[in-house]
């Protein structure tokens, strides 16, 4: 933030020439934050052991969103639905660790779409996101602004325990945040 103290005669050229600078020095922050919520079916099923694992996403929706900038702020909560690609995931994992890496395409309510490149390295009943957006119509996300979040999954049951009964279908929710501080 920037504070000014105009003097006397100097009032027109500070007044002039401190909106250019601000401009130019400080580009406005700008970004979103949402509730990230979803399922996943598993096969042939985590257990204690790593093994060659197939997920398939469904139900992937980021909810109460609140995106814009420094210099134009949202207050209103809006929505999106989210694909993956590949879907489903192959990868190698156990109860208890697993990382996935893809593609997600967010199609905003109003229309607007955000592609993303997102990767997950989970330890336990965790997973931490990471990732970049690739492309974005919507005017407060751009190519190269980062993604960072986390959800935590359960099973869908509770006889899904991994040591005697594999976790074959989970159900997650967390925070995904996206954006870039200039």
């Amino acid at each position: 933030m920037f504070r000014r103290r105009v003097i006397g005669s100097c009032a027109a050229v500070a007044l002039v020439a401190a909106p250019m600078f601000v401009t130019h020095a400080q580009a406005a922050a700008r970004g979103a934050a949402c509730v990230l919520t979803g399922s996943a079916t598993i096969s042939p099923g985590l257990t204690q052991a790593k093994q060659n694992e197939s997920i398939q996403l469904s139900n992937v929706k980021l909810g109460n969103c609140h995106s814009g900038s420094t210099s134009s702020p949202s207050t209103k909560g809006t929505t999106g639905t989210v694909s993956t690609s590949p879907n489903p995931v192959f990868t190698t994992a156990s109860c208890v660790a697993g990382n996935l890496n893809l593609s997600a395409t967010i199609t905003w309510a109003d229309g607007n779409t955000t592609t993303a490149t997102i990767a997950t390295k989970g330890v336990l009943a965790n997973q931490a996101i990471t990732g970049s957006v690739t492309g974005s119509s919507e005017p407060a996300l751009a190519a190269g602004d980062k993604v960072a979040g986390d959800v935590a999954f359960k099973p869908t049951t509770t006889a899904q325990n991994c040591a005697k009964v594999a976790v074959t279908a989970v159900t997650f929710t967390g925070v995904l945040v996206t954006g870039s501080p200039k």
